[in-house]
């Protein structure tokens, strides 16, 4: 299997649907935190990563609870895999509304899999770029060799995040949690090496300038 993503962007409306169903499939934990251990307890002194007792939905209550804003508190404990941003143009009451989505392209020469010292990101043999956390030490090489800017730290285990394609779901037969949300259509998930998949992407590359390719 070689899994592919199509986004088009003349479909988004920007409702953000898909980001919301990525936190709840890869980013909301249950259960308690990892201990922190050396590497951690060095990150937080040095960078200031911090170190949390509870899961991020209940550190995020207890912050809002404290008076902190709710976007930025759930900015920091959501680092999300995926993003719809929103661009502008114009003056009114001429204005147009553009969005473009921030997400892992899973390269084929993956350049944040050659920079990473410690082959915690690698490549699998389905050409997924995957980050194994525990062989993370979050020197920020690969976060700087993306090209699309599309790499995070997630604070919760003091590693480097990204879009894994919801390769969980992939095995079982399911599609991303996105591309199943997304109620516009703006989202198609399969494989390359099936034919019709494979036409459909051509068609919908070479006819639509507003389409990212994912594989």
């Amino acid at each position: 299997m070689k899994p592919a993503m199509i986004i088009d962007l003349n479909k988004c409306v920007g409702c953000g649907a898909c980001v919301a169903a990525c936190v709840m499939e890869n980013q909301y934990k249950e259960g308690k935190p990892p201990e922190p251990g050396i590497i951690a307890s060095l990150l937080s002194r040095l960078v200031g990563l911090p170190i949390y007792k509870e899961t991020p939905l209940k550190e995020a209550i207890k912050r809002v609870e404290r008076g902190e804003d709710p976007k930025e508190v759930l900015g920091k404990l959501f680092m999300t895999r995926t993003l719809v941003v929103r661009e502008e143009s114009g003056e009114y009451p001429n204005v147009k509304v553009k969005f473009w989505h921030k997400i892992c392209h899973h390269c084929d020469d993956a350049p944040c899999a050659h920079v990473c010292p410690t082959g915690a990101t690698y490549v699998t043999k389905e050409g997924i770029v995957m980050v194994n956390k525990s062989k993370c030490i979050v020197c920020g090489a690969c976060i700087t060799a993306c090209p699309y800017a599309a790499r995070s730290i997630d604070v919760y285990n003091r590693a480097v995040d990204k879009c894994t394609l919801c390769e969980h779901r992939i095995k079982k037969g399911l599609l991303p949690a996105c591309v199943e949300t997304c109620p516009t259509g703006a989202r198609t998930f399969g494989d390359l090496e099936d034919p019709k998949f494979k036409a459909k992407v051509s068609k919908a590359c070479n006819e639509n300038e507003r389409v990212f390719f994912i594989e």
